[in-house]
């Protein structure tokens, strides 16, 4: 209820606003709620915000470890099942994606979502944040992010009632995987370096 009347404050220009403050304590009823009526508003009221911020204050949210940790984890429960997401864990590492436990699968058997997600406003706003911000995609894919949203378009390109998501999917890995192949290059260096070490 809070988070619905907030919404609607965020659409009366003669209140004043502190769009930030709002987004920040909205990552928090994410983190602590698993319920799908309470993700809905908040997902709504974030992507608001993220109209009215400044650029320097968008900047400062995406660099929110636990902003864009919320935004991930619900990606992920809203595209994949458990046995992917245990998949992930298991290949990437419980520490690295640590996030996603408790995992809430957010479909019904059917693939409809429950009450009135969205199943495209979450890429959209990691695409917001991403774009044109490096120090925000280097945290992206180092929370694993290039990972979970590669699986999630492997699990979605072929559905022909997700295209737009697709296409958004598509977009944002694009911007992500600079900074990914940049991540993965300086692991593979450190790998050889650690093994020669080994053998001097």
């Amino acid at each position: 209820m809070c988070q619905r009347i907030l919404l609607e404050l965020t659409n009366i220009d003669r209140i004043p606003f502190d769009f930030k403050r709002c987004y920040t304590i909205t990552c928090r009823n994410l983190e602590l709620s698993n319920h799908p009526v309470i993700w809905k508003l908040a997902l709504d009221l974030q992507n608001d915000c993220i109209e009215h911020m400044s650029k320097t204050e968008i900047d400062e949210v995406g660099s929110n470890s636990s902003c864009m940790k919320c935004l991930l984890k619900y990606a992920a429960e809203v595209y994949l099942g458990e046995s992917e997401v245990n998949a992930l864990i298991s290949a990437h590492g419980e520490e690295r994606l640590s996030y996603l436990r408790n995992f809430l699968r957010l479909h019904d058997n059917d693939n409809r979502l429950y009450s009135e997600l969205s199943d495209e406003i979450v890429i959209e706003m990691m695409q917001k944040l991403a774009n044109s911000r490096p120090h925000v995609c280097e945290n992206v894919v180092n929370y694993g992010g290039y990972e979970i949203l590669t699986k999630i378009l492997q699990m979605t390109k072929s559905r022909v009632d997700l295209v737009n998501t697709v296409k958004s999917l598509k977009k944002l890995l694009q911007i992500l995987k600079p900074y990914f192949m940049k991540i993965k290059a300086k692991t593979v260096t450190c790998k050889a370096v650690n093994c020669l070490q080994k053998f001097t």
